[in-house]
């Protein structure tokens, strides 16, 4: 999950060399209305999507300039008013390199490389309660970002893109179920001291796919990986840093969408520790 980047990368730019950052955080959100077909659709009977995820992580500092990270997310949805069950697994897991591409004083530029995969929740990808399209990821993206010194304070402002290509979990590209994706975001804040703030915006786009419902041509367990979903979350988000250790939290909720939630709101705290090389 993309938001968990943003939470987690309380450190600003790549570990040093030997350097080591340990995180774990939770987040718990809630649904009850999509778009689809170009509509506005809620669940039956007053239903409600309720998503608990857990995200821990290992990053360490291979040399200046570049990191590696192993991250493990877990999940568990349930949907009140209906006969769907509960899913608890593990999310998309996986490793991925940040390293810096360019920067000076006040300028930075980061490349991002990550392997992951959903096989682990791929076969329950077609509940509603699903935690992801169980497809293997290649994920590239880059940063771009800025800090500017205002008297004691900070002001920064960052940006990221992101491509993602799938390999879907049948190994079946034709069609190709789910299509890849593109990501963004947008973080503008400030830092006073060991204390940080921040407005975001969060979000992806698919490249490809059928709107809600799909056809009766696309099998039902690809009911949602074969849908063309795009979404877009703005949110405030904290970090509060003492010694080693930086306390961070955010509340977003969902402005745009298309066969994806149109009502989504999720909130969560992390903490993170930094073991000096």
């Amino acid at each position: 999950m993309i938001l968990f980047w943003t939470l987690a990368s309380a450190l600003a730019g790549t570990l040093p060399k030997d350097g080591q950052y340990i995180y774990s955080g939770a987040s718990y959100g809630t649904w009850s209305a999509f778009e689809g077909g170009g509509s506005e659709k809620s669940l039956p009977q007053g239903a409600q999507v309720s998503q608990i995820f857990s995200h821990t992580q290992y990053s360490y500092g291979l040399k200046e300039g570049m990191e590696v990270e192993v991250f493990l997310p877990v999940a568990s949805v349930s949907v009140s008013e209906m006969s769907v069950p509960t899913t608890t697994g593990i999310g998309q897991v996986g490793v991925a390199s940040n390293f810096d591409l360019w920067g000076t004083d006040k300028l930075g530029l980061m490349g991002r490389v990550g392997l992951t995969t959903g096989a682990l929740h791929a076969e329950n990808r077609g509940r509603l309660t699903n935690i992801g399209d169980g497809s293997t990821q290649l994920q590239l993206g880059v940063a771009g970002s800025s800090v500017w010194e205002v008297s004691s304070a900070y002001v920064h402002v960052s940006a990221r893109g992101g491509y993602i290509a799938k390999v879907p979990s049948t190994f079946d590209f034709n069609p190709k179920y789910p299509a890849d994706d593109l990501t963004y975001g947008l973080n503008v804040g400030g830092r006073y001291k060991g204390y940080s703030l921040s407005l975001f915006v969060d979000g992806f786009y698919r490249l490809d796919g059928v709107d809600y419902p799909a056809p009766a041509s696309v099998d039902s367990i690809e009911a949602f990986t074969a849908l063309k979903a795009s979404q877009m979350k703005v949110g405030i988000s904290d970090a509060i840093s003492w010694n080693n250790w930086t306390l961070s939290g955010y509340v977003a909720t969902s402005v745009l969408a298309k066969n994806n939630p149109m009502d989504e709101v999720i909130g969560g705290i992390g903490i993170g520790y930094f073991i000096q090389p």
